[in-house]
This record gives C-alpha cells, sequence and structure tokens, in this order.
C-alpha cells in the first residue's frame, strides 16, 4: 500500500547523491552582437549535496543554504 506524502511546517535537512555518466554538449551563447561556442566534455563522476531548509505546510519551502560537489573532469573544446 502507498503511503501519501503530507506537507508539514519547519525546518528540514536533506542529502543527495548521484552520479554523472559520460556525455558531450554542443551549444552556442549570443548576446545580440558576439556569439560563442562551447562544447564540454565531461567524464564520468560523481556528486553529493546537502542542505537545510523550511516548509510553510501548504506544500511550497525555501532552501537556505545548499552545498553541492560534483567530481568531473572536463575538457572544454573551443572553436
Amino acid at each position: 500500500m502507498a503511503s501519501v506524502a503530507n506537507a508539514t511546517e519547519g525546518w528540514y535537512g536533506r542529502a543527495d547523491v548521484g552520479m554523472s555518466i559520460d556525455g558531450q554538449l554542443d551549444g552556442e551563447v549570443a548576446d545580440g552582437n558576439t556569439t560563442a561556442s562551447f562544447g564540454p566534455d565531461l567524464e564520468d563522476g560523481w556528486l553529493g549535496d546537502v542542505g537545510v531548509g523550511y516548509g510553510f505546510g501548504n506544500g511550497f519551502s525555501a532552501s537556505k543554504a545548499n552545498f553541492l560537489y560534483r567530481n568531473n573532469q572536463s575538457r572544454s573544446d573551443r572553436r
């Protein structure tokens, strides 16, 4: 039987761990005058983060502090 998630009011803490998989992204950024191309190539890596926030009891919450660490080697191919 599935349980129901209820919004509660008060402070909370959270922690996440994950893995990033080898991948590449190609794109361009333009400011109206100049266009710059980018193509970072990321290796496999892991990530972890912790955070604290406050839940308002109505489904909304505000994160007060988040700390993230990502362990990836990257190589940027500038064109």
